[in-house]
């Protein structure tokens, strides 16, 4: 039997009647842990009354994740070559402060960005942060002091060897044509960095939403935030933040950004991407389903050519994708999602994305394929030529790593250029192994208690168990010289495709001599027990369902370079210095190891941020594996 997941099965009934009563819930769902309930209020845009709760259920799957957790309340505790140049791998090195549990904290940091200052000293790193659905306005009263916001930081003066952890960054006031007050992150971190006059400015892009609630007690959402921080001495500050909101808001949601800036000709370019789900209101639609927030998702660029103290936009580079037509319950289309963005040094600007799977009344279409698009401009993000196909992908959405605990995982692209104004582009395929799973597709019923499993039902007493993994993913690299107009045939970056192993989200960034340089997860779905029906892997996945599997998740970071220009790249480099079992973290928060990791280089450097289990703590009397943000630097000596 194979292996699928039908988003019908578990958001089925009337999405109104199922948001709000998701509403009633807490945010935080301890399946491992003995907590006090959190009240979870109804979300909303705006004072109007136009609430997240009216988000189209059978479009959860769409959101980032934590844009789910945040408006669903779906948080849970879950269980080289000889002749290349020299690769160095520094140490491994946590990044966050030490974790609590509840109550006196909340576990899970993930999601990793980073941005490194010419002089290689002074960097800054951010996460998604658990301990933020612990405080307002998720929370209120809070139950845990400190600033609010979903995404954490730290800052390092010495090239990364230490680190302080601040929390999330200080609270800004804001004022929109919907609403006005201080502004809290909402996660989804994204980091650049760029000279601002003769002063390195670093930008610090979240999802956000307003610290007070609105008259009727709702959370209002805000947009994307962009802080600003600088180093003096051996400190650093945030001195302000520029919120960019929906033209359409309260009716459109924002959700994935990515933020890029560089200095050309003396002046500052920012550049800011982002997904829209516009709200529609085409005439013989539902406006239950279609009003707030029901496309599919186009995606948006904002530009500042004065280092972020003025923003020009949205341009529209992706168009909405919804079949009205088809469905007037905005359940048919295209998905556009995870965007990612370059500037090139004569102030182009490209920008990548996934282009699908496609939809019909709210199911994936099936055998679902995704295009990676691009498009690009070159009059610094006013215009965009049309979008292009980068490359036809099988995807692993539908089948992540096992102990990934959400239902579908990402194949968002990643974008880099380098000095010579070449833009490289690294995405994942399954084109070679099919996305059935490692080891095959097929499930049995095995004597199992808990949430039920994804799959049919088996007899009472059991559960649907995965026999394999998830979908043999492998990385690939393309390059425009073009600016974006036209791409090379994706080179394949890991040594063998099909290698029975996943390589995802690959992050690519290019050094001074031109060198390219890709940073990975790669998961080795294995059975580790010595009872060849163990169930190696059980993780909540959200909807009430679980994902069962006789094997388990095992995660590496991993580096590799390219000195040809991306043709071909030399073998793995290890880069952390413990393997990190998925399906045993404990966190609360989804998902538990984030929707990527980031990686950039400055000089001959890549510096590199993941999130890892290798840590316990004790709940109870039980040792618990927590995830937590590691940072480590790869050297190339030429």
């Amino acid at each position: 039997m194979s292996f699928t997941i039908d988003a019908r099965q578990y958001l089925s009934g009337n999405s109104i009647h199922r948001l709000l009563k998701i509403a009633e819930l807490s945010l935080l769902l301890f399946a491992t842990l003995v907590v006090s309930s959190i009240y979870t209020p109804q979300f909303v845009h705006g004072a109007s009354g136009t609430s997240f709760s009216k988000f189209p259920a059978g479009h959860q799957e769409f959101l980032s994740s934590i844009s789910a957790d945040a408006i669903f309340g779906t948080s849970e505790t879950f269980s080289s070559g000889s002749s290349a140049p020299q690769i160095t791998v520094g140490p491994n090195i946590q990044v966050n402060a030490p974790q609590q549990p509840p109550p006196a904290g909340r576990l899970g940091r993930s999601e990793t960005a980073i941005a490194v200052g010419s002089g290689v000293q002074n960097l800054v790193a951010g996460w998604n942060d658990a301990q933020g659905f612990a405080k307002v306005p998720f929370t209120i009263p809070p139950t845990i002091p400190g600033t609010p916001g979903l995404s954490g930081f730290a800052f390092s003066t010495d090239g990364g060897n230490t680190w302080t952890d601040t929390g999330p960054p200080p609270l800004f006031p804001a004022t929109t044509s919907f609403f006005s007050g201080n502004v809290v992150t909402r996660g989804d971190p994204w980091m650049a960095v760029a000279p601002v006059g003769g002063t390195e400015t670093f930008y610090y892009a979240n999802l956000a939403v307003f610290a007070n609630r609105d008259s009727n007690n709702n959370i209002v959402d805000a947009g994307v935030s962009v802080h600003r921080g600088t180093f003096t001495g051996t400190s650093f500050t945030f001195n302000d933040l520029h919120l960019l909101s929906a033209p359409n808001a309260p009716f459109d949601l924002y959700d994935k950004e990515a933020i890029a800036a560089r200095q050309v000709n003396g002046q500052t370019i920012v550049a800011v991407s982002v997904t829209n789900f516009i709200g529609i209101t085409t005439p013989g639609t539902n406006p239950a389903a279609c009003q707030f927030a029901g496309g599919f998702g186009q995606i948006e660029v904002w530009r500042s050519v004065d280092g972020g103290n003025t923003f020009q936009g949205p341009v529209i580079v992706q168009p909405d994708q919804t079949n009205v037509k088809a469905d007037p319950n905005c359940g048919t289309g295209t998905l556009n999602q995870g965007s990612t963005l370059a500037i090139g040094p004569d102030g182009s600007i490209v920008v990548a994305w996934t282009n699908g799977p496609k939809f019909a009344q709210g199911a994936v279409v099936d055998n679902p394929t995704e295009n990676i698009m691009a498009a690009g401009s070159t009059d610094g993000g006013k215009t965009f030529s049309s979008p292009v196909l980068v490359q036809k992908i099988i995807p692993g959405r539908q089948n992540p790593p096992v102990g990934f605990n959400r239902p579908r995982y990402n194949d968002f692209p990643r974008l880099a250029v380098s000095d010579s104004g070449r833009f490289f582009l690294a995405l994942q395929n399954a084109v070679i192994a099919g996305n059935e799973g490692i080891g095959g597709g097929d499930t049995i019923c095995l004597p199992a208690s808990g949430l039920p499993s994804i799959g049919d039902p088996c007899p009472p007493g059991q559960q649907r168990v995965m026999v394999g993994g998830g979908a043999d993913m492998d990385i690939y690299l393309s390059t425009s010289d073009s600016h974006g107009t036209s791409w090379t045939k994706p080179a394949l970056i890991n040594p063998i495709a099909g290698d029975g192993k996943i390589q995802f989200w690959p992050v690519v960034s290019v050094g001074t001599q031109g060198e390219v340089n890709v940073v990975y997860y790669q998961s080795q779905e294995v059975h580790l027990s010595s009872d060849p029906l163990a169930i190696d892997c059980t993780v909540s996945v959200g909807g009430g369902l679980a994902r069962r599997s006789l094997r388990a998740s095992l995660v590496d970071t991993f580096f590799q370079q390219s000195l040809d220009g991306g043709k071909t790249f030399q073998a793995p480099v290890r880069v952390s210095t413990v393997t990190s079992n998925w399906c045993r973290g404990t966190v609360n928060i989804r998902p538990n190891f984030g929707d990527y990791i980031t990686a950039v280089t400055v000089g001959d450097t890549a510096f590199a941020v993941w999130a890892d289990d290798r840590n316990t703590i004790t709940i109870g009397s039980t040792p618990r594996n927590i995830v937590d943000v590691f940072y480590a630097t790869i050297t190339t000596s030429f």
